[in-house]
C-alpha cells in the first residue's frame, strides 16, 4: 500500500527532474563541422559524389572560406571545373580565408591544378585540332590564374595547328620549330603551326622550310632543293660538241655527269653536228641516287641505221608471209571441221588435229617476225 502510493509522487518527481535538464540542439557550425568531416571522408573514399553533396551542405550551414575550398576541391575530383572555380571565388571573399586550415585546403587545391595542367599541356600539344574546350580552361584560370593562362595559350596557339608528312625524305625524320622539337604522332606526321621549320632527314645536313597548311588538315611536302638531295646521272656515248638538253632547257654538261631535282620525271635530249639527235625514254632519280644514260647518236650516212632498218622490213615481211599462212591453214581446219560433221567426212580427227596445231605454229612465227622486224626498224630511224 505504501508504495502504491508513492508511486505517482515519484513518477512527478522523476518528470520534473528530466524537464529540468535542457535539452542541447547542434548549432549550424556544428552541423557544418560534422558535414565537412563527412565529406573529406567521403573524399578519401573516392565517393565524390556523397563528398560533394556532404560538401555543399557544409558550406550551406557555415560559409567559411574552409568549406568553400573543400567543395572546390571535391568538384575538381568530379571533373566538375566550372563549379569548383565558383567555389575557388567565394573562398576568396568568405570569411576565415587566412585561417590555417582554409589555406591548408587551397594549397592542396593549388596542387591538384598544377597536376591537371601536367596532364592537360601535352594532351592539347599532341591533339590537332586539340578536343580540350576552352571553357574549362577558363575555370582552371579562375582556380589559379597563372596556370589557366598558359593552358589557354597553348590551346590557342593548336586553334592553327596542322598535321605534316615527308613521304620522300630518308628516315628517321626530325623537325623542329622554335625552341622545341614539333610534336609527332603515329603515321609520321608532325603538328606544326605555320612558319619556318628546321628539318633533319637520317645523316643528312638540317634545312629550313616554310610550312603552311589549312587548320586541322594533313599535308604532304615534298622539299627536293637541298643539294644533298640531287640525284646523279652518269652520261655515256655523248658526242663531241653535243648540246644537251634537260626537259626542254639548255644545260651545261661538266664531264659526263649532271645532277637533276630527285623523284621527278626527266626527260634528256643530246644532238650533235653531222648526228642524229638522241631523245631518252622519261627517267626517275632517288634521293641522292644515280642512274646511267646511254646516249644512242649514229652520225648521218651510217650504214647501221638502214641496216637495221632494212632487217626489220625483212623481219616484218617474213612475219606478216607466215600470219597469212596461218589463217589460210586455221580457215581450212575450220572448213574441215565443219563438213566432217564428227571427223568423218572432208578431214579424218588427224588430218584436222595436225591442221590446226599448223596454223597455230604459222601465227606465231609471223607474230615473233613481225614484233622483231618492227623493234629493228624502230632501232634504226
Amino acid at each position: 500500500m505504501i508504495y502504491g502510493r508513492c508511486l505517482p509522487a515519484l513518477l512527478v518527481a522523476f518528470l520534473m527532474a528530466t524537464w529540468s535538464v535542457p535539452i542541447h540542439a547542434a548549432t549550424k557550425p556544428e552541423k557544418a563541422a560534422e558535414a565537412h568531416k563527412r565529406a573529406l571522408d567521403a573524399l578519401s573514399a573516392g565517393d565524390v559524389d556523397a563528398a560533394a553533396s556532404e560538401a555543399v551542405m557544409a558550406t550551406t550551414f557555415n560559409p567559411m572560406a574552409l568549406y568553400f575550398y573543400t567543395a572546390a576541391r571535391v568538384y575538381l575530383a568530379k571533373g566538375d571545373l566550372k563549379l569548383a572555380s565558383l567555389y575557388v571565388s567565394k573562398a576568396a571573399g568568405a570569411v576565415g580565408n587566412s585561417d590555417p586550415a582554409a589555406v591548408a585546403e587551397k594549397e592542396k587545391l593549388v596542387s591538384i591544378v598544377r597536376e591537371q595542367e601536367t596532364a592537360l599541356l601535352p594532351r592539347i600539344s599532341k591533339m590537332c585540332p586539340p578536343d580540350t574546350k576552352r571553357e574549362e580552361l577558363v575555370a582552371l584560370q579562375g582556380i589559379v590564374p597563372e596556370l589557366g593562362a598558359r593552358l589557354i595559350a597553348a590551346l590557342d596557339a593548336q586553334q592553327s595547328c596542322f598535321l605534316a608528312v615527308f613521304p620522300e625524305l630518308p628516315t628517321p625524320v626530325k623537325v623542329s620549330q622554335g625552341a622545341v622539337g614539333a610534336n609527332s604522332i603515329e603515321g609520321g606526321a608532325f603538328i606544326l603551326q605555320p612558319g619556318k621549320v628546321e628539318i633533319r632527314s637520317a645523316q643528312h645536313p638540317a634545312f629550313l622550310l616554310d610550312v603552311t597548311g589549312l587548320p586541322g588538315t594533313r599535308v604532304e611536302f615534298r622539299p627536293r632543293s637541298e643539294p644533298w638531295m640531287q640525284g646523279k646521272v652518269t652520261l655515256k656515248g655523248v658526242p663531241p660538241n653535243a648540246a644537251v638538253e634537260l626537259d626542254g632547257k639548255r644545260i651545261d654538261v661538266t664531264g659526263d655527269s649532271l645532277t637533276v631535282t630527285p623523284y621527278a620525271d626527266h626527260h634528256l635530249a643530246v644532238t650533235a653536228p653531222g648526228r642524229r639527235s638522241f631523245n631518252s625514254d622519261e627517267f626517275i632519280v632517288p634521293f641522292a641516287g644515280a642512274t646511267t644514260l646511254e646516249v644512242r647518236s649514229y652520225k648521218k650516212g651510217s650504214w647501221i641505221p638502214w641496216a637495221l632498218i632494212g632487217l626489220g622490213a625483212v623481219g616484218a615481211g617474213v612475219g606478216g608471209y607466215f600470219m597469212s599462212d596461218g589463217s589460210a591453214t586455221a580457215a581450212d581446219f575450220d572448213i574441215g571441221k565443219e563438213d566432217s560433221r564428227g571427223y568423218a567426212l572432208t578431214l579424218g580427227r588427224a588430218d584436222a588435229m595436225a591442221t590446226q596445231d599448223d596454223a597455230n605454229a604459222a601465227w606465231n612465227i609471223g607474230m615473233v617476225g613481225a614484233v622483231a622486224g618492227g623493234t629493228f626498224a624502230l632501232s634504226g630511224i
